[in-house]
């Protein structure tokens, strides 16, 4: 079960939906994470509201959709075990 997006992640889906056309946009996800984690911390209160919303909202469909849902992270298997 995918874990609810918070409002950075809800952000960053909304920055790359704008963006990713755009031949200039880095395509290493690693580093569109840091600049957009960069515009993140640049944004008022104000201007995070909407995105703060929409996760509200998105959790509360998954609360629906999958009730009695707790985020419980294990431990990643190492590569060697899926190769074998």
């Amino acid at each position: 079960i995918p874990r609810p997006p918070n409002s950075f992640i809800v952000f960053r889906s909304h920055w790359w939906l704008e963006n990713k056309g755009c031949p200039a946009v880095e395509t290493d996800h690693r580093e569109v994470s840091r600049i957009v984690g960069r515009h993140w911390r640049a944004l008022s209160e104000d201007e995070r509201q909407p995105f703060r919303r929409e996760s509200e909202v998105l959790k509360r469909e998954h609360a629906l959709k999958y009730p009695g849902y707790k985020y419980a992270p294990g431990t990643r298997k190492s590569n060697k075990l899926k190769k074998k």
